[in-house]
């Protein structure tokens, strides 16, 4: 089996980087010259803004030209407890989208929610198995 390192590059756009976020090409450029295989790229702003398709062939061609392969796509989700099963529903089909678009093996999927707050009512160990 062949170990192939990936970092998340939503790590650059959030916490100590909130004010001023590494631009994905930086944190691409970086990695790549660092020897890494990929990154998990984030459906968030500013890396994915706009969240287009044509702004998806952009990042593609960026990712070919530097060696790098997507391990996940770490997107936006609704909360499950408050959200309708339709919305819930759009954003997993939208987020697929992205992942169709860069070749992307993996959603990462975020509930949003603590695991206090368990949706329509479901049991704790139902949601849990």
């Amino acid at each position: 089996m062949v170990i192939k390192t990936s970092i998340g590059a939503w790590a650059y756009i959030w916490g100590g980087y909130k004010e001023d976020p590494i631009p994905l090409k930086t944190v691409v450029e970086k990695l790549s010259g660092l020897g890494f295989d990929g990154v998990e790229l984030a459906a968030f702003p500013p890396h994915m803004e706009p969240n287009t398709k044509e702004k998806r062939k952009e990042i593609k061609k960026m990712l070919d030209d530097y060696g790098l392969k997507v391990s996940g796509l770490a997107a936006p989700f609704p909360s499950p407890s408050t959200s309708s099963t339709e919305d819930y529903l759009k954003a997993v089909k939208d987020n697929l989208e992205v992942c169709k678009d860069l070749d992307i093996p993996k959603l990462r999927v975020d509930t949003v929610d603590p695991p206090t707050k368990i949706p329509s009512g479901m049991d704790y160990e139902t949601c849990i198995t």
